[in-house]
């Protein structure tokens, strides 16, 4: 429905050990006006910063009607979000035969692209979505930091569980730490920690 989502939402989603946020946006309007367009900025804005869409698709309509929200769908899209990964979600997939989606798929699939087949209400096909998103999500290292044992230390480490996959930690004089996480984040943490251990 037309404005059903003005405000962003945002969950917290787990894919077997990684955390993401999942955030639900506005829907795209086909002529929308350049006013209206600046009152929703913000909420575009969650998007073009995003690390992976997932442009939700009712496959039940008709091919015509798809491919138009589609087509509105990337015009917005394409020019800002500068070579993220999109995820079709095809929704209601339990409304359509096996025959009538792939006639749809046959007449859609250039403009979906990684589609993933679910049905929102019967909690199907979910699966097989948070495994395609794991896919498309920005690769991760694995990395270790030295960090003090201390107040500043702890800290670190606290915010090292929230934003990776912490494997291992030793608390001696210094806490080392064994960890997981997007490249940004290991260089963010490498910068956080602005002394060298003792030798001994």
């Amino acid at each position: 429905m037309l404005f059903t989502t003005l405000v962003p939402m945002t969950r917290a989603l787990d894919l077997g050990g990684r955390k993401a946020l999942l955030t639900d946006t506005v829907g795209f309007i086909k002529d929308l006006p350049h006013w209206l367009v600046d009152a929703f900025k913000s909420t575009l804005n969650e998007i073009y910063l995003s690390d992976l869409i997932l442009l939700v698709v009712d496959v039940s309509e008709k091919p015509e009607i798809i491919l138009q929200k589609l087509s509105t769908s990337h015009d917005t899209l394409w020019d800002k979000i500068q070579g993220v990964p999109v995820i079709t979600v095809l929704n209601k997939t339990d409304l359509l035969k096996e025959f009538e989606l792939k006639n749809i798929m046959k007449q859609i699939e250039h403009m979906a692209p990684n589609p993933v087949f679910v049905a929102a209400k019967e909690e199907t096909g979910i699966s097989a979505l948070k495994a395609e998103i794991i896919k498309h999500l920005p690769a991760w290292s694995f990395s270790s930091l030295t960090l003090p044992n201390s107040e500043e230390g702890m800290s670190i480490l606290s915010w090292l569980y929230e934003e990776g996959i912490v494997h291992k930690v030793e608390y001696e004089k210094w806490i080392t730490v064994n960890y997981e996480a997007r490249l940004e984040i290991i260089n963010r943490a490498q910068a956080l920690v602005n002394y060298q251990p003792d030798e001994d």
